[in-house]
Formats: structure tokens, sequence, C-alpha cells
């Protein structure tokens, strides 16, 4: 490893504990993303890859687009931040609007959120207290699909699906959670297309 690549790596790795990662071998033999453009990732042993899932699809239109890093420096010089309580930024009201336009029907009423594992539990507890608020608090029963992801908080992991998620924290989940079966079909298995049976 060059001189230049060696300086990439942080001093000390310990400190950082990543999710969905073998922490112990990580840091024993570390893959840092130092440098992104377009769909391609650089490594700082120089390497390049494709970045196949947008960054956890929060890139779908590709790393350092110069119009996004335009509009992004922009609105950083205006305004980095408001809380949104009693309070708010035009800009969020007019992403809203935008948004409603192509929802169906009367679904126009935009909740924003940090990420997907705040919106499913946001959508939880929006779902719960709507029942409520209409005299219907009996109502507290959630369907989620066997392996199914909704996120790492707690919401989440009850209703998502994933087996070694629910089982190491089966003492805290929610109560009242019910799974419909997944569709993961074995026939299915290494299929390329629509299958054939329904």
């Amino acid at each position: 490893m060059s001189t230049s690549e060696t300086s990439k790596i942080p001093n000390s790795l310990q400190e950082h504990w990543m999710p969905f990662t073998s922490n112990k071998d990580f840091k024993e033999n570390p893959r840092l993303i130092t440098e992104a453009k377009g769909v391609y990732l650089k490594n700082h042993h120089g390497k390049t890859q494709i970045d196949a899932s947008s960054g956890l699809f929060c890139n779908p239109l590709g790393h350092g687009r110069k119009e996004i890093i335009t509009a992004v420096t922009q609105q950083l010089e205006r305004l980095d931040y408001v809380q949104p309580f009693q309070q708010g930024f035009p800009g969020s009201f007019d992403l809203a609007r935008k948004i409603s336009k192509y929802t169906p029907g009367n679904l126009n009423r935009i909740f924003f959120t940090i990420c997907g594992s705040s919106a499913v539990e946001t959508s939880i507890k929006t779902a719960v207290a709507y029942h409520k608020a209409k005299g219907e608090g009996q109502r507290i029963h959630i369907v989620g699909r066997e392996r199914g992801y909704h996120g790492m908080n707690i919401g989440g992991i009850s209703v998502g699906g994933m087996i070694a998620n629910r089982k190491t924290f089966s003492n805290i989940l929610m109560p009242n959670v019910h799974h419909l079966r997944h569709t993961h079909l074995p026939e299915n298995k290494f299929v390329k297309g629509e299958p054939e049976h329904p």
C-alpha cells in the first residue's frame, strides 16, 4: 500500500461501531470508501467498484452531481435547518405540494421524516393515534410480512420479518403484530423474469 493510500486510513477504527457488520473482521481488513463519482466508488486501495445500491438508495442520481452540489450549497448558504415545531421552512411546503400531485385521491398530507426507519415508526404511531382519535382505540393489530425489512427501530423490527433481528430483540418487540407468509417461493429460485405458475 502506498503512503498516500495509508494516509486515507484513520488513526483508529475502534471507536466507530458499524451496523450489519462484523466489526472485528472489518477492522482487521478495512474497506474504506474515499471517493465517489457517478455510479462509482473508490476505496483506500485505489480500486473502483460500482455503487449498485445507490448508497442504500440515498444516491439514485449518482455521486458528485454538480447541479445537486450547487443546489445544496445554495440552500446551506441561505438556511441550513429550522426545527418544524410551530414554524416552518417554505421549501418543505413546496415539496409537500409537489409530492401530493402524484399521490392518489385524497392521500395528500405529507409528513417528512429523516429516514426509512423513522418513517415506519411514524406510520405505526399515526395509524394507532388515528384509530384512537376516532374512538376505535381497540384497533391495535399491525400486519407485517415474513422476511420484510422495515428498519432498525423497535417498531420496524416488530413489523419486519427478519428472523435474526426479531430473535435478538424478542423480549421487547411490540405486541399485536402478525406476519403474512413471504412471497419467496422455492420454485422461483434462480428463475429469470416472471415465473409461469401463479
